[in-house]
């Protein structure tokens, strides 16, 4: 169970979304602008938030900072990747998701910091490569993994 913060102006969107969520055992809280996104930040932690690009009272600009300020936490939804702005998201460690939303993909960028780490890793030109040992159960309780992720710059990348 994560606590996710799902922003977006379009009132059907975050509450189909954060319904979604819920269903899926997630606690959700929703914001209708940027404003509210930060009162909400200020009130309560939050392990993953999801805003749309398009989110009332924000610019590319302060989505930008609050990427770095919520680096590996943070997702913003797209409506087209061609979009100017998807280029300085991910440079400020925010993973872009396409819209619509793959459901499956999105769980998985909630449940799994490693996975956005990786994804990060190849929006900026990195080829990510993923090692997981797995370590014996008998040393831990329910086992455990320890992961790195190596990466070469790919060619022509920023």
């Amino acid at each position: 169970m994560q606590r996710v913060l799902v922003a977006d102006s379009h009132r059907d969107c975050r509450e189909s979304l954060a319904e979604l969520l819920a269903m899926d055992g997630d606690l959700v809280a929703h914001a209708a602008s940027f404003e509210e996104v930060l009162q909400a930040m200020n009130a309560e932690d939050f392990d993953f938030l999801l805003v749309d690009c398009r989110l009332d009272g924000a610019s590319a600009f302060l989505l930008e900072g609050l990427g770095e300020r919520c680096r590996g936490r943070l997702a913003i939804t797209v409506t087209s990747t061609d979009d100017p702005a998807v280029g300085r998201f991910t440079a400020a460690g925010v993973a872009v998701l396409p819209k619509p939303l793959d459901h499956r993909l999105l769980r998985k960028l909630i449940d799994c910091p490693l996975l956005r780490l990786v994804m990060l890793c190849a929006e900026q030109g990195f080829r990510p490569q993923l090692k997981v040992d797995w370590l014996p159960q008998s040393s831990t309780r329910t086992g455990a993994a320890a992961a790195e992720v190596r990466g070469s710059q790919a060619p022509g990348a920023r």
